[in-house]
């Protein structure tokens, strides 16, 4: 199994493909398996570089909250590990903020920026006054699972084929790890790093998506020269509500990236 020590973390990961290295980092909760329908596609062009995050899949953290710098070094030390300089990272809401925290603190690693459904304030928004009570309240009363299946049947909203990965992944995870991990996020705050991203950026937003809608137009603003781009019948999940469309965009966008 394809492994390595992260600080006190050990991290799970997989490559496939050969061209020049895609990393592919999940939402919250989910694991590297959330990208097969992108691994399928460009795995011809790209050597694809899928991992799970400490705390999610087959990876493991150590007691605490999750924080987005954490899992950042994790990236950057998967990158040392493969022997790899320099790659384009790709990632989805909680996967875009790591690939963001990386490419801010480790410019010179960070060829390309994609970023799905990405937020970079999550201390002062709703999300943080949601989920704070929400885990608060899941980890000493309420039962997880009726939460589990709310959130599985919500992110496969347009496209139910996917119901079942969501709520088995997110079932799968330790009680206290998914606790950890919505509170950790819930005080992700990126805002005044922004101005700090140097590489191109692709920035990503299913028109459905309310999670990370508000948040769109600073981070186009703020990363200089990025480009939007809005999939219609794309809800939070958009790599697996429109795979077709977002695998060509990803390969559009990577032709114009210089390694």
């Amino acid at each position: 199994m394809p492994v390595f020590r992260s600080d006190h973390a050990v991290i799970y990961y997989e490559t496939t493909g050969h061209g020049p290295p895609l990393v592919l980092t999940h939402g919250a909760t989910l694991d590297h398996r959330q990208w097969t329908p992108q691994i399928k596609a460009l795995a011809k062009d790209f050597q694809i570089i899928s991992w799970d995050v400490r705390g999610h899949g087959r990876s493991v953290m150590p007691p605490g909250k999750l924080h987005h710098e954490e899992a950042a070094a994790d990236l950057i030390r998967l990158l040392d590990h493969l022997h790899i300089k320099k790659a384009q990272l790709c990632g989805l809401s909680m996967g875009a903020a790591i690939s963001l925290e990386a490419a801010v603190t480790s410019p010179h690693r960070a060829a390309s920026l994609i970023l799905m459904n990405s937020y970079h304030s999550l201390s002062t928004s709703g999300f943080r006054k949601l989920f704070s009570p929400l885990t608060h309240w899941t980890r000493r009363f309420v039962p997880r699972l009726p939460v589990v299946k709310t959130q599985a049947k919500l992110l496969a909203r347009f496209n139910r084929d996917n119901q079942g990965y969501i709520e088995r992944t997110v079932r799968s995870m330790p009680k206290s790890v998914w606790t950890q991990t919505w509170h950790g996020l819930s005080e992700t705050e990126l805002t005044e790093q922004l101005q700090h991203v140097s590489c191109p950026v692709l920035l990503m937003h299913g028109k459905q998506d309310l999670v990370t809608k508000n948040q769109q137009d600073t981070l186009f603003t703020q990363l200089t020269g990025a480009t939007l781009m809005e999939l219609n019948h794309a809800h939070h999940l958009m790599n697996l509500d429109q795979p077709e469309q977002l695998n060509e965009a990803i390969r559009f966008f990577l032709k114009e990236v210089d390694l």
